[in-house]
């Protein structure tokens, strides 16, 4: 299950972005949100349950509350990254020359390239670019989670990779390995390369015109 914030002051936008993810990314919940003020709630509430977001996409130009007019907001975004660290956070805007965008650009996430983006939305397929970025990210990170849970890659040296090189966080079952071939399998090609090459350290990779097939090495 994932879990996605989404702040978009234009409602139609907000339906369409909502539906859209949730058609092309199974088993996702999403939160929407038109104003600055109901999306600090949820971020607060989900806090509160002990619950994070996995992505936030963001519009940079806001209402505070319902009725008020929109204003250059970057405060969502502060917030997400203080209390949702390993979210990704993707900024959309129609405003993307405007200096308050850029400096905010510069000073947040140009450190942070694998957990942030932003889209302009003059392009007319922002809203492809954002799913194929959703799709790796997510995707990328729950495989990774499952390669560590099983073989700890997370400790992988250098110089040594490989199943003996790492401890395992758990004690696979007879179904772990079995389940886990298959979603790399179905998600292979939105993987991210270092995890696709990770993951040819564990298993035999081979990929065809008709997909891929995971075995055992």
């Amino acid at each position: 299950m994932f879990r996605i914030l989404i702040v978009e002051d234009i409602r139609p936008t907000l339906d369409q972005l909502e539906k859209l993810l949730q058609e092309m990314i199974p088993a996702t919940e999403v939160d929407g949100a038109e104003t600055v003020d109901e999306a600090r709630q949820m971020l607060v509430f989900r806090d509160r349950e002990g619950e994070t977001y996995d992505a936030a996409i963001v519009d940079f130009k806001l209402p505070m509350a319902p009725g008020e007019n929109p204003e250059f907001d970057t405060t969502i975004c502060d917030m997400v990254s203080e209390r949702m660290p390993d979210a990704l956070i993707v900024h959309i805007t129609a405003y993307e020359d405007q200096k308050i965008v850029a400096d905010h650009i510069r000073e947040r996430h140009v450190r942070r390239p694998n957990l942030s983006m932003c889209l302009t939305k003059m392009e007319v397929g922002w809203p492809d670019q954002l799913v194929g970025r959703l799709r790796s990210f997510l995707y990328s990170r729950a495989i990774r989670q499952e390669l560590d849970d099983l073989f700890g890659t997370s400790d992988w040296a250098n110089g040594q990779r490989g199943p003996a090189a790492g401890k395992a966080r758990r004690k696979p079952t007879a179904h772990d390995l079995p389940d886990m071939m298959v979603r790399i399998a179905q998600c292979w090609d939105v993987l991210e390369t270092p995890l696709q090459d990770d993951v040819k350290r564990v298993f035999n990779v081979k990929e065809s015109r008709r997909g891929v097939r995971i075995t055992l090495a």
